[in-house]
């Protein structure tokens, strides 16, 4: 397994080792051997002329994380299988156990049934945010529009994806933005590197474009305008190309959501444990500790994601250790 972090610029690289070293200068000094740092290459002329900063946030995310799938495709021929499109804010969902025999050593496994099913888990809009309440109208606008501009980028224009959309395979991605039926961060965000290959070249305008690129898929990187949530395409792309299918999971999360992200923001009596999924959200386990869903031990989920914004509680004692040892944190 590689863990790859990648950085903005040189300098957020520079502030990630001065921080972290004052936590544990073991991590840092294990760089380029048990982790690795990869500098993106400068943003695209669109990221950079883009006004409104939460569009460009999202947009420069959505870059960097491909970045970092173009990098693994970049070490042929010893990339890995899989990579994960993960933000920074995780950690183990359970911290002793890293042993060679442990549950972590079955994280590949783990992706690869998760792969062979061929699904995308989610819930129409009808069962999340009630829409007769100005969030929840506000929330349907919103992840309607996230799910047809991936939509419209993966099949390779909006004319295509209005007027040609004809396949059945198509008609499920029509189907998804139509209903609003947000798959987002449902489980483990995993990306097939030889699908990613196949869904790439097609985005960047063929083989051809590849080769003017130097067969570098960092450099073609600079050439795709990416698209905000970005896993959605990866998963929209496994829709047309790669026979997936969507489910509907409402029977088993109950009847609403916090933005139909079920693993961000679970209803009570969401029953999230019986999905076994590889990863949940701190605000999740902050419920199951509560008693507000049921107990996720028994799923044995593999990572932590979103702690720090959707259960302080769940972080409380990261934040103590990082001021013991002297580095200033705001959470």
């Amino acid at each position: 397994m590689s863990v790859v972090l990648v950085f903005t610029d040189a300098g957020h690289l520079a502030l990630f080792q001065a921080t972290v070293a004052n936590i544990s200068a073991g991590v840092v000094g294990a760089m380029n051997s048990l982790w690795t740092a990869v500098v993106a290459y400068a943003l695209p002329d669109f990221l950079s002329k883009m006004t409104d900063a939460t569009s460009r946030n999202m947009k420069t995310a959505a870059y960097k994380k491909w970045f970092g799938i173009a990098y693994l495709l970049d070490n042929e021929p010893h990339a890995p299988a899989y990579g994960l499109m993960l933000d920074a804010d995780l950690r183990l969902f359970n911290t002793s156990d890293c042993s060679l025999s442990g549950r972590w050593s079955r994280l590949l496994s783990r992706i690869e049934r998760s792969e062979a099913r061929k699904e995308w888990l989610g819930i129409p809009h009808a069962n999340m945010t009630r829409s007769d309440t100005r969030e929840g109208a506000w929330a349907m606008s919103m992840q309607r529009r996230v799910l047809r501009v991936n939509a419209v980028w993966v099949v390779g224009g909006g004319a295509t994806f209005d007027r040609h959309c004809v396949t059945e395979q198509c008609q499920r991605l029509r189907w998804q933005v139509d209903n609003v039926f947000f798959t987002w961060w449902t489980d483990l965000p995993y990306v097939n590197l030889r699908v990613a290959s196949r869904m790439l070249v097609f985005l960047g305008g063929g083989r051809a474009k590849l080769e003017t690129a130097n067969c570098s898929f960092q450099s073609l990187s600079r050439s795709l305008e990416y698209t905000p949530f970005e896993h959605l395409a990866y998963q929209q792309w496994c829709v047309l190309h790669e026979g997936f299918a969507f489910r509907d999971m409402s029977d088993v999360v109950t009847s609403t959501a916090n933005w139909g992200s079920f693993m961000e923001g679970p209803a009570a009596g969401a029953r999230l444990v019986d999905l076994r999924p590889g990863w949940v959200s701190a605000r999740a386990l902050a419920m199951a500790q509560d008693g507000e869903i049921p107990d996720l031990s028994p799923a044995e989920p593999l990572l932590l994601f979103h702690i720090d914004r959707q259960a302080k509680d769940v972080i409380v004692p990261t934040r103590t250790e990082m001021q013991r040892r002297g580095v200033s944190i705001n959470l």
